[in-house]
């Protein structure tokens, strides 16, 4: 756990400990009660480490062998000198190699620090642990039930099949079969540690193992989905259950379940964005969607009427390859996304299925690479080379209304590409949901540095990929899928802000002005671009608040008389849905370059293909469908539906799963800062 928590919450035992600031240009020695640097004024950084081995009996008043540890508690330890490197061993030791090929799951599982020492025995050290800012370690998952709505329970367990498959590949499924290892945040749930599956004492751990666990805690669970899940268990204690059919069987209907007990919550989202150029630069490379003049408020539920498709949508875009080419990159990735996100939030609207995380996840996949290509496209017809090319990093999160029983299931998808982040705020917590591309993070996964080492590279924050660089059979973006059953903030922002640990300083308490409404959301924006140019102030940046408000109230019927989807030809080609969208206009104190406007506008796209124009018979038609859909009428109502659907309109987002992409190459790195 890294944190930047108030002096009032740490441990007493640790208020006469010095802190050396984590600034490689500082590293002034602080008192432990301070939460910003003496010196630098920047946030200083306290890191609990988990310790892995035989601890007990350390006692908090003294310092382990190393001297840079302080023991909040027998295997909990303050790092006092962050800026420093760990000890670490040559080879690295067995247990110490599934660390590295999860951290893509940091989310949810501890990441290597280094090595310690006590006692004689070596001790391995975690960081990004389940410890809160206190030191002290997060609720067990079992006795957190009993005070969990049923959709938190079901997401709780939701999260740890999602993590079955990769723990088990790695030999460390028996982790999540020890209830005392598992910790929760809030919504998330996280790991204390990675058990080898050879200390599983039933030797390698199934699904049926698992299952016995749920069945410890269904006692616990709401009775509304007790009976689910005990039919869930039931099946996971079958043979079939470890294949991998059995198991994508298994997770479709835990996610229905999960999608059910969503539609019980209500959600009303308030989006704005902004963009600065900062003071120390003349052009403003970032993008964001949306913009600044444009801010959208609403509750979104198909039970009540939308006045956007795009409310739920938010879009950061930090662009690259200078003035000429880097806001060329990013204004282009946002008005092709906002083309065809309308489009697919359109198909959404109409589809009588529930479409699967999975499903999702490839189509949101498939929509970046169009956005690549169409980038890719203008750097090759400007015979754009290796360092010249423009490209951009993207972040974009999209609430997916999906109907389910007469109700809205409250998903949240990000994606990102680069180095652009997402962070869910609340009053008291600050967590980063993105892992950012970098030279670091593929050492890391390489299983060639620690993140702590390999963070300390002069090149470090090298881009391994960014949108538009490469065609797009070589872009990997990063898809999740998130349930929203609390109030927080989704903010989305480029390394601007993100630098220097700011948000994670700030956060919190931005949010609770926001939620005490004292800030209105464009407001909020507004704080953070200020943020961003006072205590950074060496780039552009960019910022999109998202306030979501949660509650159980049933939500007021729809009125399909004032819907008006926004109509799409499925028959434009790449370049007209590039072009077709009316670009999001630009902050007032950004002005595209003369050159910058003949890229994104005239010179080198083909005329965009106007969209063919639906006959009125058609929109009503529509109308009538969902009328229908969400309503029930009654057999007459079918029946007229039915004489009038002369044609079928061609669908643009195939139900199926798309092939997979090939695998990744791992030494492939643009080696380009944004």
């Amino acid at each position: 756990m890294i944190s930047s928590s108030p002096p009032s919450r740490r441990p007493t035992a640790l208020l006469s400990t010095r802190i050396q600031c984590a600034q490689a240009d500082c590293q002034h020695d602080n008192p432990a009660d301070q939460s910003l640097c003496e010196r630098c004024g920047r946030p200083l950084t306290y890191r609990y480490l988990w310790v892995v081995g035989q601890s007990e009996g350390v006692n908090p008043a003294h310092v382990s062998p190393s001297g840079r540890y302080r023991a909040v508690s027998p295997r909990v330890w303050l790092d006092t000198q962050p800026a420093a490197a760990p000890d670490l061993p040559q080879p690295w030791p067995e247990e110490a190699l599934p660390y590295f090929h999860l951290f893509p799951h940091r989310l949810h599982v501890p990441v290597l620090f280094g090595f310690g020492w006590h006692g004689g025995q070596r001790l391995m050290l975690l960081e990004n642990g389940p410890i809160d800012g206190a030191g002290k370690l997060l609720p067990a998952i079992a006795p957190s039930f009993a005070a969990a709505s049923p959709t938190r329970q079901v997401y709780w367990l939701w999260q740890i099949l999602d993590l079955w498959a990769p723990l088990r590949d790695y030999g460390v499924a028996a982790s999540l079969l020890m209830p005392d290892n598992l910790r929760v945040e809030g919504w998330r749930v996280r790991l204390r540690e990675l058990i080898p599956d050879r200390l599983h004492p039933g030797g390698q751990p199934s699904l049926a193992d698992l299952a016995a666990c749920w069945l410890g805690w269904l006692g616990a669970l709401q009775i509304q989905v007790a009976d689910s899940v005990r039919s869930l268990c039931e099946q996971m204690q079958q043979p079939i259950a470890d294949t991998p059919e059995g198991l994508r069987a298994i997770a479709l209907q835990l996610n229905d379940l999960l999608l059910q007990q969503s539609t019980q919550l209500a959600l009303k989202l308030a989006v704005a964005g902004g963009t600065t150029a900062g003071p120390q630069r003349a052009h403003n490379e970032d993008a964001c969607y949306p913009p600044a003049q444009h801010s959208a408020e609403t509750s979104l539920t198909w039970l009540q009427s939308p006045p956007d498709l795009l409310s739920g949508l938010g879009i950061v875009c930090d662009g690259i390859g200078g003035h000429a080419g880097g806001e060329v990159a990013s204004q282009m990735a946002v008005r092709s996304l906002v083309m065809q996100l309308r489009a697919l939030l359109y198909e959404v609207a109409e589809e009588t299925t529930v479409l699967s995380p999975d499903v999702v996840m490839q189509q949101l996949e498939a929509i970046a690479r169009v956005v690549n290509n169409l980038i890719a496209s203008q750097n090759d017809s400007q015979q754009r080379q290796s360092r010249q090319r423009m490209g951009t990093t993207l972040t974009l999160a999209l609430h997916l209304p999906q109907r389910i029983n007469g109700g809205t299931a409250q998903e949240l998808y990000l994606l990102n590409v680069g180095d652009s982040r997402a962070y869910w705020i609340t009053p008291e917590r600050c967590q980063l949901l993105t892992l950012d591309d970098d030279l670091a993070g593929r050492e890391v996964r390489l299983s060639r540095a620690t993140h702590a080492e390999a963070r300390k590279y002069p090149n470090a924050g090298a881009l391994t990929q960014a949108v538009g660089i490469h065609e797009g059979d070589r872009l990997y973006p990063t898809v999740q899928r998130f349930m929203i059953d609390e109030d927080g903030v989704l903010l989305l922002c480029t390394d601007g802000l993100s630098d220097h640990g700011w948000v994670e300083a700030l956060g919190p308490e931005v949010t609770q002005l926001l939620f005490n409404d004292q800030l209105t959301p464009q407001q909020a924006v507004q704080t953070w671009l200020e943020h961003a140019n006072q205590r950074n102030g060496h780039d552009n940046a960019s910022v999109v608040v998202m306030r979501c408000r949660v509650t159980a109230q049933a939500p007021k019927l729809f009125d399909p008389t004032v819907f008006d989807p926004t109509v799409f030809d499925p028959t434009m080609t790449e370049r007209a849905i590039a072009t077709a969208m009316p670009q999001p206009a630009p902050d007032a104190d950004v002005e595209l370059s003369q050159a910058s406007r003949a890229l994104l506008f005239d010179n080198t796209l083909d005329a965009p293909t106007p969209a063919k124009p639906r006959p009125k018979g058609d929109r009503w038609i529509t109308v009538l469908l969902l009328g229908i859909t969400l309503l029930t009428l009654g057999a007459a109502g079918v029946q007229i539906w039915r004489q009038m659907h002369t044609r079928q309109t061609p669908r643009l987002w195939p139900s199926a799963p798309v092939d997979q992409p090939a695998t990744r190459d791992p030494m492939d790195s643009i080696n380009t800062q944004p």
